[in-house]
């Protein structure tokens, strides 16, 4: 049986070692495969960055300038989000190697979080929605199968994971509901409506048994994966000419959120349908909907439409 001190002495003084820990550690607190393979592969550029400036500090010994020199580097070689990213699992790492006493103090502590620019949120427009949707002939199975995923995203506002691992055990026909594994492994229900639940029903009887129980499978019988749904999209909207989005699921989920609060939903119940930890991502699309209400307040003003005055655009000289 290995010594605790030198299982100790290891993981400080290498990184490998202190991967290999962390990523076990991940591992027993059941995060999800991706979330570890994202840390993994995080931690592998850092690794490879320290390699090629020839930068031999421990996990113990390493700088607050050397680590701001390489979320810099990211941020020049790759993007802001990747900077991001690397800032966000260098934290988490160094959290768990307090915890764990393999260091002292955690140099993650003295650097702030890369800002990033925040992108507009894309949405698709009522007509586009409804030329996509013309390109699925739901005579056949595939365009069927499409048809029915489309409303299902628009109507629901799930992840392209999330809709890929649905099973049809796991679907409520009464309730119009279905049962969706979410980040961090988080279950949540739901909903669709009636017209959604039409096109699944048409989907499943040309879908017919199948030894595979995932909800939506290929033209072969085999899962449905989060790529094979994005190529879907993107060539639906080429079929349809839509230009100005970005195709794919989650310009979707965007439009689901963005419509739902237009019909009058709250902010809480699209937290909730979405399955946001937090509120900071709804602001983002209430933010939005609020700028629609001062564009349509603009043209339909109850005073100024009674005053007859018209809108004017530039400077006004005040007299």
């Amino acid at each position: 049986m290995r010594n605790v001190s030198k299982v100790l002495s290891t993981v400080s003084e290498s990184w490998e070692c202190a991967e290999t820990a962390f990523l076990n550690y991940c591992k027993a607190k059941r995060l999800s495969p991706k979330t570890i393979d994202y840390y993994s592969y995080r931690l592998l550029a850092f690794q490879k960055y320290l390699k090629s400036h020839n930068i031999t500090e421990t996990p113990t010994t390493i700088s607050v300038q050397t680590l701001r020199a390489f979320i810099a580097d990211q941020t020049e070689t790759a993007s802001s989000a990747t900077a991001r990213h690397s800032y966000s699992t260098l934290r988490v790492f160094y959290v768990y190697m307090i915890r764990d006493g393999f260091v002292d103090n955690n140099p993650m502590l003295k650097i702030d979080k890369p800002r990033g620019r925040q992108k507009i949120i894309e949405t698709f427009s009522e007509s586009q929605l409804n030329r996509l949707l013309a390109t699925c002939d739901t005579k056949t199975f595939t365009g069927s199968r499409d048809r029915a995923m489309l409303l299902f995203m628009l109507d629901s506002g799930v992840r392209a994971t999330e809709i890929c691992e649905i099973q049809t055990e796991q679907i409520s026909w009464t309730n119009r509901t279905a049962l969706v594994t979410g980040k961090g492994d988080k279950e949540r229900n739901v909903c669709f409506g009636i017209t959604t639940a039409q096109a699944l029903t048409q989907y499943i009887a040309k879908r017919g048994k199948q030894d595979n129980e995932r909800l939506f499978v290929t033209c072969y019988g085999e899962p449905m994966n989060r790529y094979r749904l994005r190529n879907i999209i993107v060539e639906r909207c080429k079929l349809s000419g839509i230009t100005g989005v970005r195709c794919s699921p989650h310009s979707l989920r965007h439009t689901c959120a963005v419509t739902f609060l237009r019909n009058g939903a709250s902010a809480f119940d699209v937290q909730k349908l979405l399955g946001h930890s937090s509120l900071d991502m709804t602001r983002r699309y209430v933010s939005l909907v609020d700028s629609d209400l001062k564009d349509a307040h603009a043209k339909a003003s109850p005073v100024d439409n009674m005053m007859g005055v018209k809108t004017r655009t530039g400077r006004i000289r005040l007299k």
